[in-house]
């Protein structure tokens, strides 16, 4: 009879099937409790490779297009992770003269002041800033730096 056959083929599938998913279970887990067995060169078990890389790119590009917000960005990006937050801030506030308006430019240069424990006042006029530009994110970003300050930073609702 054919149609045992094909039942037999059917079981033995189902039999592949659930061993392959097995297997795959397996490595998954082996992969997310082992993951610090990463090779040292993976950036995720070193961080500071990308860092690195970031700011070697930004090098270069600051080299050729020293009058452009993007680079000036990249470079106080890159300088901020690696916790240099001094030489960061004169790159982003490089950046701010040349693209007063860029939302990532403004968020990560209040998020700086923040960790440079800097005057309040200074984060909120940034904050407002941003409040203005982008106003459907407005409430995120005031929750956001009310929360990083630890409460020192309070909004007034004035829409």
């Amino acid at each position: 009879m054919p149609w045992v056959d094909t039942i037999r083929s059917f079981r033995a599938l189902y039999v592949i099937g659930g061993v392959v998913a097995v297997l795959g279970i397996i490595e998954v887990r082996q992969q997310t409790t082992h993951h610090h067995l990463r090779p040292r060169g993976h950036p995720r078990t070193n961080p500071r490779l990308e860092t690195r890389a970031l700011e070697d790119v930004a090098r270069v590009l600051l080299e050729r297009y020293p009058d452009e917000a993007a680079p000036n960005l990249l470079m106080g990006t890159a300088l901020a992770e690696q916790g240099k937050l001094q030489e960061a801030r004169r790159f982003l506030e490089t950046a701010m003269k040349i693209e007063p308006r860029d939302q990532q430019l403004l968020f990560l240069y209040a998020r700086l002041l923040v960790d440079l424990k800097e005057d309040p006042e200074k984060v909120r006029d940034i904050v407002d800033q941003l409040g203005r530009y982008f106003p459907r994110s407005r409430d995120d970003v005031e929750e956001y730096f009310r929360q990083a300050t630890g409460g020192v930073l309070r909004f007034e609702r004035s829409y």
